[in-house]
């Protein structure tokens, strides 16, 4: 995905909350598919469970299938993080696919993309326990109902936590029901109506709008650009200074005035100081 730098959407981050079996996936295909950059830490998990390089009951007891499945998502977690830095400075649009269990991280992230320029929304996706417990018995990659109940009660703990940090930028999706037909429609009408309202409101983050302007004067594509050229030394600017150094010490010592009838002003040291 490649943006302009006039792009009515750069800087727009999305953090999608809500617990297993919530039907995240399914809203993120319907609002932001082609149209942001979705970081998804279980992408590459997912594929070792299709190879069969691990099971797609995932556990958390400690077994030595429990073990490998830590590691293969903490690999996946690497993957994504790389990407995600990668259309972060690039300024794309961007959704972070979570869960929200964890209210202190996603806070900095929150805070984090903020400082960087963006306009940060959450969508949190809610459902009843009974409905994430039935539909996780139906995922190819499956919980423990332990786990669905835990994970669901702890994000469930924080949506007012997001409401109050976000405000107007928190939007709850009602996934509750399994929707077919004309109704099925209208709701997928609902989700693109949200997407279009988050992705293309003009920008409204100060450092962002900042960022833009700084690009469009050095003819920067990307964050890092701007920090590169700042960090260039001005070498006319140097040259200049060694020559005015010069011209000054030279007065003091008398070197000029000895290959010039010129008369230096008493008040020389004004052009200087």
């Amino acid at each position: 995905m490649n943006e302009s730098i006039n792009d009515k959407n750069l800087f727009k981050a999305v953090i999608m909350a809500g617990g297993p079996g919530s039907g995240k996936s399914f809203v993120i295909d319907k609002m932001f598919k082609g149209v942001a950059k979705i970081i998804n830490p279980d992408k590459y998990f997912e594929t070792k469970i299709k190879s069969g390089e691990i099971s797609s009951d995932i556990t958390d007891d400690g077994s030595e299938e429990a073990q490998k499945q830590a590691e293969i998502r903490k690999k996946s977690i690497e993957i994504m993080s790389k990407e995600k830095s990668m259309a972060l400075d690039n300024m794309l649009p961007i959704v972070l696919d979570g869960t929200g269990r964890n209210s202190n991280y996603w806070i900095s992230q929150i805070k984090k993309l903020q400082n960087l320029g963006y306009d940060v929304d959450m969508i949190f996706v809610n459902t009843s326990l009974d409905t994430a417990l039935e539909r996780n018995r139906l995922r190819d990659r499956k919980l423990s109902d332990k786990m669905v109940s835990k994970a669901w009660s702890d994000v469930q703990r924080n949506k007012e936590i997001y409401r109050s940090i976000l405000s107007t930028n928190f939007h709850e999706v009602d996934n509750d029901y399994n929707l077919d037909g004309a109704n099925l429609q209208k709701f997928n009408k609902k989700l693109v109506k949200l997407s279009n309202k988050i992705i293309n409101k003009p920008l409204q983050n100060p450092t962002g709008k900042l960022n833009i302007s700084k690009l469009k004067d050095i003819g920067g594509k990307k964050i890092s650009d701007i920090e590169i050229k700042s960090a260039k030394p001005n070498f006319k600017k140097s040259f200049d200074d060694v020559k005015r150094k010069s011209f000054k010490n030279s007065y003091k010592k008398g070197s000029y005035k000895k290959r010039s009838n010129h008369k230096p002003s008493k008040n020389y040291r004004d052009l200087f100081d």
